[in-house]
């Protein structure tokens, strides 16, 4: 579930790295699948309710794996506008010393983002608790950056188109750590509520 979301963020990360446009249009040609990943969660979810009796916590289950398949597709939504606010940066000045800074945070978000699939995949209530903890240090990093940036505008403003880009780009990327976040509680009410169910019975 949402393998095009993830990689539109390493590729982005990748391109962040290596300052090579190329990454970036290998995201424009996986546009489609972000959709198509979301409707096969959806249609296999839907299927589940229509054709069998289901008890109301696993109704309730089914609807927070949409939900997060709702969320990895803004994911993928969010990486295909960094993509156009990248590509304008990189034709201007790929040598924007603030790149390595935004390298930074994307590295951590494509960790959070990692941990959040992991935790759901292999039902891993530790790594989801970890995801969350570690988001707070996303928007700190954030912060950090659009304070440089900020100033560095004030300096000079002839780069203040350049670096208004720059802000978008990490504005995006932070909140696609808060959507990994968002993910990683999802599954956490899936976890807890299926030990606290196992221990009953």
């Amino acid at each position: 579930m949402g393998q095009a979301s993830v990689t539109c963020v390493n590729l982005i990360v990748e391109c962040l790295e290596t300052l090579n446009v190329d990454s970036l249009k290998l995201i424009e040609n996986i546009e489609p699948d972000i959709n198509n990943d979301q409707l096969i969660v959806e249609d296999l979810c839907f299927d589940l309710i229509k054709n069998y009796k289901m008890s109301k916590d696993e109704a309730k289950y089914i609807f927070i794996y949409i939900q997060n398949a709702n969320l990895l597709k803004r994911i993928g939504t969010l990486s295909l506008n960094i993509v156009k606010h990248l590509k304008t940066i990189l034709n201007v000045d790929n040598e924007l010393k603030e790149i390595k800074e935004v390298l930074i945070l994307g590295r951590f978000v494509k960790n959070l983002i990692s941990k959040s699939i992991i935790s759901l995949v292999e039902k891993n209530i530790d790594i989801a608790t970890e995801t969350i903890h570690e988001e707070a240090e996303n928007k700190e990093i954030k912060e950090r950056i659009i304070k440089t940036v900020i100033e560095i505008m004030k300096k000079n403003a002839g780069f203040i188109p350049l670096y208004m880009e720059l802000i978008f780009i990490v504005e995006s990327i932070r909140k696609i750590g808060k959507l990994s976040k968002n993910i990683a509680e999802n599954n956490i009410s899936i976890f807890v509520d299926n030990n606290l169910r196992m221990l009953e019975d």
